[in-house]
């Protein structure tokens, strides 16, 4: 069982983050048709019709009142996380995070570019938006513990799919030699910080001087991360902190710390809440995932 406190610090580090994209969208570009172009409309290349048309049919309507419609973005994101925050608000704030959350995953993130043919998880994977609405199913307050084994069973069914889908999305878009792997890693675009750049300079060089065992083992280890939780408790663990230190990796050289640096930024991209994800796996003593449970009074 988990106790209340780190469940409600969880639950106060959602509300962080969108305050954190609030932010972001206050950012002087994001007024400006630059947000179209420099963040929506690359989303929107190389996706199938039913993903770019709404997503060039709202961009439309945004870059004739880009002040209007960025400020509502902005109000809204604050909004839902100082509403997730305040205890007396956070079902309604966990609502609004899912529903918004879905709705940002497919305008904004074009479902995480699940379609590109481009996607691993290394570059950002299924979408920040997404692991938002898998966490607000998580943080969800309530003392009944069928809907508790029920949202626990979400989670874990979601960190086997993210892990494995990271493997399998490697796999089909040809991120299987070193070559590749290395190309990935290396961070392209204006404004970058020098450590930053110096930093995937040189892994992707050390990546691509190895031979294609690294891209494969690279796969195993994604796969045995989502593997993770039928193994006895202590393995358990040890691999999920393996898989934090990799998520970690992932948002320097796969991810360039979300591009803060860029001015357009608008969160911190995939890496930073998969692991929130994944110290939330850590708490799970077992397979039957009743952590959550706790006191009624407590929860609500």
């Amino acid at each position: 069982m988990l106790k209340t406190r780190p469940f409600r610090y969880f639950q106060i580090t959602l509300g962080g983050i969108w305050i954190i994209d609030g932010l972001l969208q206050l950012q002087p570009r994001m007024f400006t048709r630059q947000f179209i172009d420099r963040v929506i409309n690359p989303i929107a290349s190389h996706q199938p019709v039913f993903i770019n048309g709404p997503i060039h049919f709202l961009a439309t309507i945004f870059i004739h009142q880009p002040v209007l419609f960025n400020s509502l973005i902005a109000i809204i994101q604050l909004t839902i996380g100082i509403l997730i925050i305040n205890k007396r608000t956070i079902k309604m704030g966990l609502c609004a995070s899912f529903f918004w959350g879905l709705f940002v995953w497919y305008i904004g993130e074009g479902l995480g570019g699940l379609f590109t043919g481009q996607a691993t998880l290394m570059g950002g994977a299924p979408g920040a938006a997404a692991l938002y609405c898998i966490l607000s199913l998580a943080f969800w307050p309530t003392p009944d513990k069928r809907q508790r084994r029920l949202i626990n069973s979400v989670i874990m069914g979601s960190w086997i799919l993210i892990w494995i889908g990271g493997a399998l999305l490697t796999i089909y878009n040809g991120m299987i030699t070193s070559s590749m792997l290395g190309n990935s890693v290396s961070a392209t675009g204006g404004g970058i910080p020098n450590w930053l750049a110096y930093i995937d300079s040189r892994v992707g060089s050390f990546v691509a001087g190895q031979g294609n065992w690294l891209a494969w083992t690279l796969i195993a280890l994604e796969g045995l991360i989502a593997m993770a939780i039928f193994l006895p408790t202590g393995l358990k663990r040890l691999i999920i902190i393996i898989g934090l230190g990799l998520d970690v990796i992932f948002w320097l050289v796969g991810q360039h710390v979300g591009s803060l640096y860029s001015g357009v930024a608008t969160d911190l991209n995939t890496a930073p809440v998969l692991f929130i994800l994944g110290l939330v796996m850590l708490f799970m003593p077992g397979i039957k995932l009743n952590l959550f449970a706790a006191p009624a009074d407590n929860m609500q």
